[in-house]
C-alpha cells in the first residue's frame, strides 16, 4: 500500500487556525486522519468527510473543538473503512456561531491486494506505459489530479503494451484508474515530470 499525502499549510478559517491536514494509509488496513490548529477561538467541531470523487462527500466521524487559544492541539481519527482506490478527505470546521470552513483536501490511495497492471515509468516524462498480465486487455484510463478533477480520458484497442501520451500534462502528481475489459478497476500514482531524463 502507498500512502500519499499532500496538503500540508497554513489554512486560516476565522477563528480556527489550521496548520496541518493529513491523510495517511496504514497497513493494518485502515487509513489514519490527524490535523492540528494553532488557535480555535469561537470554535465548535470538525466533521471530517469522505469522497470517493471529490464530488460527492459523506460525513464519517465529528469531533469537537478544545477551544485553545494560541495552543497548538492535535487531532487524529481513523477511517476504519476506505475505499479501495483514492479516497478524498476534508474538514468542516464549525464556529459556535454555526458558520463553517472547509479545509484543503487530503488524499490517500488505498490499492488492490492483487496487482496485474504494471505503469512505468514512475516518475514519467511525457509518457507513461501499461504492461498487463497474459490474457488481460485494457478498455480505458481515467488520469486525476489530487483535487478528483479529470484531466485525460483515453480508450484502448487491444494490444500487449499500451502508451498514455501526457506532453500537455503538467508536472505534478496524479492517480491513475485503469480499468479492463473483465471490468476490473486499479488505481496508481504516478508523478510526471514533465521532461525526458
Amino acid at each position: 500500500m502507498e500512502e500519499i499525502n499532500f496538503w500540508d499549510l497554513t489554512y486560516t478559517a476565522l477563528p480556527i487556525t489550521l496548520s496541518e491536514f493529513k491523510a495517511v494509509w496504514n497497513s493494518g488496513g485502515w487509513v489514519d486522519l490527524k490535523w492540528t490548529t494553532v488557535s480555535e477561538i469561537g470554535s465548535d467541531k470538525f466533521l471530517v468527510e469522505r469522497s470517493k470523487d471529490g464530488r460527492k462527500w459523506e460525513t464519517i466521524g465529528t469531533e469537537s473543538a478544545r477551544g485553545a487559544q494560541d495552543i497548538r492541539m492535535d487531532y487524529f481519527l481513523k477511517d476504519l473503512t476506505p475505499y479501495t482506490g483514492i479516497n478524498y478527505y476534508r474538514l468542516k470546521m464549525f464556529d459556535l456561531d454555526g458558520s463553517f470552513k472547509y479545509s484543503p483536501i487530503a488524499a490517500v490511495m488505498v490499492e488492490n491486494e492483487g496487482m496485474f497492471a504494471k505503469l512505468y515509468p514512475n516518475p514519467a516524462p511525457d509518457f507513461a506505459m501499461i504492461d498487463l498480465e497474459a490474457g488481460l486487455t485494457l478498455e480505458e484510463i481515467s488520469l486525476y489530479n489530487l483535487q478528483g478533477k479529470l484531466i485525460k480520458h483515453q480508450t484502448f484497442t487491444e494490444a500487449s503494451q499500451y502508451r498514455v501520451e501526457l506532453a500537455d500534462i503538467v508536472q505534478g502528481e496524479y492517480f491513475m484508474e485503469i480499468v479492463l475489459s473483465d471490468k476490473q478497476i486499479f488505481t496508481k500514482k504516478l508523478i510526471l515530470t514533465g521532461s525526458r531524463n
